[in-house]
């Protein structure tokens, strides 16, 4: 066998038919994989299309893709993991664990701070990543309102209007231009039960927002997700309602970071919203540089006296944060991930009393949790 390595571009077709073989096609549904993720599994990322081979045919992959967030006008790169398995003849000897190993050192050496993992299995667990992340889950029931907006189902001439919408928003994703309609393609894509439409919503002849509605069909009825949005949060809402009516849905799901204002034009209209996760597990991979990174957004509401006195490190598998003397030892990475970015919601073991340290209390109180973008969006992996 051979590897871990990265993909040869003749063997790009091989990778993506074992990943729609486990999949797709093991679970009764069209091959699929390579249209709905062309930028996972496509040439420009074939060296972080991470294989084992076996007689020329790949038996185990696990694929990252390297993006970076805006978090309020901060970068922090970021890789994102999926399409990962192994063809059922090759399981059980340790080939995704010794990928994954693969994937994190290649990831550390390409300068990524945080990985994004689109699963919960335990063998991300085991790695010490982790359910995290402070967002809401909001569902939309139909209503008998009025509402005067224009939803406008997109074709290719709105993609610049898009554009602007998207990248005002402060939390996201970078996307290149190609990336942009790489993406939006990608995401697009039907499978499964999905079917997706997107809306752009007219005001006064401009477009003042945008969302993208996953649309899926049960035995005894309709319901939708919205995977994307981006613009004005009261029209996002009314689009909600007027989607709901116009394709006779049951309810919408639509998943927000804790920080995002749309909680209150919601909270007036009594939609429902419960608390919710970051989608799949995330972990941090470069303690001490993620922080450096995130100096500029700590400065944007912690007083100056606490960022000179501010100091981290990571010393025999602990993670220690302070404020001058006033120091938090976090025992290890899955208690820092929570800590940093919001406690698992359903499941957490960890709790902090820092009432003895009032400087660093204050100082995780203004920071924390850090914000980040939705992971479910157009960009999932």
């Amino acid at each position: 066998m051979q590897g871990p390595r990265g993909t040869k571009t003749e063997e790009i077709q091989k990778v993506i038919d074992l990943i729609d073989q486990v999949f797709r096609i093991n679970a009764g549904l069209p091959p699929s994989m390579g249209q709905e993720f062309p930028l996972l599994l496509g040439e420009n990322n074939k060296d972080r299309m991470r294989v084992v081979v076996d007689e020329d045919q790949p038996v185990a992959v696990v694929n990252y893709y390297k993006s970076n967030f805006s978090i309020q006008g901060v970068t922090v790169p970021v890789g994102s993991v999926g399409a990962v398995c192994t063809h059922p003849d090759y399981q059980g000897r340790g080939l995704a664990t010794t990928l994954l190993d693969d994937v994190e050192d290649n990831m550390k050496q390409e300068g990524i701070l945080l990985m994004l993992v689109s699963g919960r299995l335990n063998v991300y667990r085991r790695r010490l990543c982790s359910v995290a992340g402070d967002f809401y889950k909001a569902t939309f029931y139909p209503q008998s309102r009025e509402t005067s907006i224009d939803l406008v189902p997109y074709t290719p001439e709105y993609e610049d209007d898009m554009r602007r919408l998207y990248h005002g928003e402060n939390l996201r994703y970078h996307r290149s231009y190609e990336e942009f309609i790489g993406f939006l393609k990608g995401g697009t894509t039907p499978w499964g039960k999905l079917q997706y439409q997107v809306y752009l919503i007219r005001e006064n002849g401009a477009f003042s927002g945008y969302f993208v509605l996953g649309i899926a069909e049960e035995a005894d009825h309709t319901w939708g997700k919205i995977k994307e949005y981006a613009g004005d949060r009261n029209q996002i809402i009314e689009g909600c309602y007027q989607a709901m009516k116009q394709h006779q849905l049951a309810f919408i799901n639509l998943y927000f970071p804790a920080q995002d204002m749309i909680k209150f034009p919601m909270q007036r209209q009594e939609v429902q919203i419960e608390k919710e996760n970051q989608v799949g597990t995330i972990k941090i991979l470069q303690y001490t540089k993620l922080m450096d990174q995130l100096r500029t957004y700590f400065a944007q509401y912690a007083k100056q006296e606490y960022l000179d006195q501010l100091n981290y490190h990571e010393k025999e598998g602990a993670y220690y944060l302070g404020i001058g003397d006033q120091i938090l030892k976090l025992e290890n990475l899955d208690e820092l991930n929570q800590f940093l970015f919001g406690v698992d919601h359903q499941d957490s073991k960890y709790s902090w009393d820092l009432q003895d340290q009032p400087a660093l209390q204050e100082f995780c109180k203004q920071v924390l949790p850090i914000p980040m973008p939705w992971a479910g969006c157009l960009n999932f992996i």
